[in-house]
């Protein structure tokens, strides 16, 4: 960063304001940017359309669920028709902005590039001629506007944002060739999120085709010709219902479909465990833990962590016996065979669950140990190659995050 520009952001720290600056209600700006209200720069459309009618039920509908909070990306369009819409609903071109009202910390906002209608939960705005429709998006996603979102939709019982206050909203407005200058800037950080989530998206692709065929025996290993074994996982499993009797362990852990073993008060946001922790079952490295009625979902996960925690008794603790390998049974409750085969083994009228014993009834076509280790590493470094891809996609996303902030503030200046 240049010298100027870091002393520029001391002098803002401190409260001083800069050459070329001025001091204003929303903070720091060049001099010769202006402040206008959001109803001065764009309008929102009002009248509601009928969904089940032509020619709205042939077109595509977006909701809050379609936006990709912070980034803008729209997916799983479908049509009215198709959805079976029948509420009211906006429409939108291709010069339109669509943003959520509803719950605005989750900063859902795009720019769609076709036509279509939109719930009744978003706004559908459009430009007017001081303001360019990118400029204007990218400030919507930006610190300061979604204070302004949060700071009113705290008012509410249910967090959203009002049409009157939303016009009141104040937009920090550069001439419109800079406006295009920063958007110039901020789209090509865009182009890097969409190219990562799309090598993303086909590693991930790419690893449910191992899985499929490696896991099953479809595609075998170089160098292994030897016969797999089907058999029922009670061979290979043993329940665990070791007590915290002494309640010695006070780390309760909770399984999370995506993340694993979690704090609990990670999960819920806070404790919910019992203060008496004398019932939990203990979890030792090399566990596993599911949970009989969220299973089907995913709520299962192996323990990896080197100090032992504790678990709601109403979890299933396992570990595998020899001749079955940990994190390949881990990869293998993840298959499509696996899924289709717990389902004849689910049990309850109310919500189905998977007991010990259930389990222990799938039969499971196993390879040597020495093939299981192999597949087991194959898969992990699919997993890595993921997991490095998306740790560089968050990097670009908070570069991008700092980047808005600095130019849509006026305190970097785009020449």
């Amino acid at each position: 960063m240049r010298e100027e520009i870091i002393e520029r952001i001391k002098l803002i720290k401190h409260g001083k304001i800069p050459r070329g600056y001025k001091k204003t209600i929303i903070g720091m700006m060049p001099v010769d940017w202006k402040i206008a209200r959001f109803d001065e720069c764009a309008s929102i459309s009002t009248g509601l359309v009928d969904p089940k009618k032509m020619p709205y039920n042939n077109m595509k509908h977006i909701g809050p669920e379609n936006i990709e909070k912070e980034t803008g990306i729209v997916s799983r369009v479908q049509t009215a028709k198709e959805q079976g819409l029948i509420s009211g609903k906006f429409v939108f071109d291709n010069d339109s902005i669509i943003y959520s009202k509803i719950r605005p910390k989750l900063n859902k906002v795009c720019m769609p590039d076709f036509c279509g209608i939109c719930s009744a939960d978003c706004y559908v705005i459009h430009m007017k001629d001081k303001v360019q429709r990118s400029y204007l998006y990218y400030y919507i996603l930006s610190d300061n506007f979604l204070k302004q979102a949060i700071s009113c939709s705290m008012r509410t019982k249910m967090p959203k944002v009002n049409q009157e206050e939303l016009s009141s909203f104040k937009v920090i407005l550069p001439q419109l060739m800079e406006q295009e200058k920063i958007v110039n800037i901020l789209k090509l950080y865009d182009d890097k999120i969409r190219c990562l989530k799309t090598m993303i998206y086909d590693k991930i692709r790419f690893k449910k085709w191992l899985m499929k065929n490696s896991l099953t025996g479809k595609k075998r290993l170089a160098g292994h010709r030897d016969k797999w074994k089907k058999e029922k996982l009670k061979n290979f499993i043993e329940e665990v219902t070791e007590k915290n009797k002494s309640s010695t362990i006070s780390d309760v852990k909770s399984i999370s479909n995506k993340f694993g073993f979690i704090n609990q008060s990670v999960q819920f946001g806070k404790n919910v465990a019992s203060s008496d922790l004398s019932n939990y079952k203990i979890v030792r490295k090399g566990y596993i833990a599911y949970n009989p009625s969220r299973i089907n979902v995913g709520s299962i996960a192996l323990y990896t962590e080197e100090t032992s925690g504790v678990i709601s008794p109403m979890y299933v603790v396992l570990k595998t016996k020899y001749g079955l390998h940990e994190k390949y049974f881990m990869y293998y409750v993840k298959t499509e065979e696996f899924n289709q085969r717990m389902k004849s083994q689910l049990s309850g009228s109310v919500r189905e669950t998977l007991k010990f014993n259930d389990l222990c009834a799938i039969k499971i076509n196993l390879p040597s140990y020495n093939e299981q280790e192999q597949i087991v590493a194959l898969l992990e470094t699919a997993d890595k190659e993921i997991d490095l891809l998306e740790q560089k996609l968050d990097l670009i996303k908070q570069e991008k995050k700092a980047i808005m902030q600095l130019l849509l503030t006026g305190i970097v200046r785009v020449p």
